[in-house]
């Protein structure tokens, strides 16, 4: 799934938060689902390239296409291909931490309940890294 040559430098490191609701297995479902599989290979290529770009997510900020902030003053933003958002911020050390929470967006604003538990996403890492109670795992 990531890009694999070694010549390449990794710059940024992408996280998923751990909770009952798996962004990785989300996306596994919108992969095997024929209408959105095309947009979720662009997606994993689309993180796969900031991973290896020496700014990242800062590429594709505020190109309504491909990456927007989704929770207005809040640094929670969306990456988006059609109607697939994928949610995250930026956490400590250069790393990207992913929402577990992909939407398929089907209205033009973030829904009232999606925002809460975004927000909700990021003050527990937040909160967690205070505490130093956070384990990064590859």
């Amino acid at each position: 799934m990531w890009d694999t040559d070694n010549k390449k430098t990794l710059y940024w490191e992408f996280y998923a938060i751990q909770h009952p609701t798996n962004c990785v297995e989300e996306l596994g479902n919108l992969l095997a689902n024929h209408t959105t599989k095309r947009h979720a290979e662009q997606l994993i290529k689309t993180i796969n390239d900031l991973c290896f770009h020496e700014i990242g997510p800062k590429l594709y900020i505020n190109n309504p296409n491909i990456c927007h902030e989704a929770v207005s003053g809040e640094g929670i933003y969306g990456l988006r291909k059609g109607n697939i958002r994928l949610y995250w911020f930026y956490g400590l050390d250069r790393r990207v931490v992913i929402c577990p929470l992909i939407f398929v967006k089907r209205v033009q604003k973030t829904p009232t309940d999606v925002v809460t538990k975004l927000l909700h996403f990021k003050q527990s890492y937040f909160d967690a890294a205070l505490k130093k109670n956070i384990t990064y795992k590859k």
